[in-house]
């Protein structure tokens, strides 16, 4: 179980080791590890080795911590939670933080600012994806959580 950062509890149905085939999308959560830089140097290598075979991947809040750690936000415009926006530039001189916007869009690399710019992102993909390729089941929530079983084993947050 992972508690994220604004208090919710996610249950992975299996990590991201499990992971095979296709994925389309990759939806990084927030999480309170990273204030601590506990980032499981695990997820951040998978991230890395993934990460070119992905249509896109986004971050809601302070998911953009663990992209910046893989090195995909490197020379690239990002956002996360306001609150947050000093340490990520501080932490990652190379990310090209914007502390304004709800949700930036740089390539196929998406970053939303808070919780519910999360959901406006989340709401922005949908729209934009030819309904016949639209699985949430099958493409989307495979990735969407299997992240998270890592990060909360790393983070000791239950």
């Amino acid at each position: 179980m992972l508690l994220t950062s604004c208090g919710p509890r996610l249950e992975a149905h299996r990590s991201f080791r499990q992971v095979r085939g296709v994925a389309d999308t990759l939806l990084i959560v927030g999480v309170a590890c990273f204030e601590a830089g506990r980032e499981d140097a695990a997820v951040v290598q998978w991230l890395q080795r993934i990460a070119h075979r992905l249509r896109r991947i986004g971050s809601i809040c302070t998911g953009a911590f663990l992209l910046a750690r893989a090195g995909l936000l490197n020379r690239r415009r990002a956002t996360t939670h306001w609150k947050y926006c000093e340490l990520l530039t501080r932490r990652y001189p190379a990310v090209k933080v914007e502390p304004d916007p709800i949700f930036v869009r740089d390539g196929n690399l998406y970053t939303s600012a808070g919780v519910t710019a999360g959901m406006d992102m989340a709401l922005r993909w949908w729209r934009r994806t030819p309904a016949p390729t639209w699985h949430w089941k099958s493409r989307v929530n495979s990735c969407c959580t299997c992240v998270a079983q890592e990060v909360s084993r790393s983070s000791a947050l239950h």
